[in-house]
């Protein structure tokens, strides 16, 4: 998809070691909280409506990092609709 879209996959900047380390940790909170305990599914439509719905549950309920007087969510509506 990247050759297709003509972006450069880039989940850290380069050269900063440190952001790796952040973004494993922020993987393995939401790996924890999603899927401890193990949610039954019987499809994978099941599992991906019920993640979607516990994903905007938490953005909903979560502060933002750098906008602590909005929600997580609020910020994400706010940049989708740029």
């Amino acid at each position: 998809m990247c050759s297709h879209y003509l972006v450069e996959p880039v989940v850290c900047t380069p050269a900063a070691g440190w952001e790796k380390g952040q973004i494993e940790n922020q993987i393995g909170t939401l790996r924890q909280h999603l899927f401890t305990p193990r949610p039954h599914v019987k499809t994978l439509e099941e599992l991906n409506d019920w993640l979607r719905g516990e994903v905007e549950a938490w953005g909903r309920d979560t502060a933002h990092p750098e906008c602590r007087e909005s929600a997580v969510w609020e910020v994400f509506q706010a940049e989708r609709r740029r």
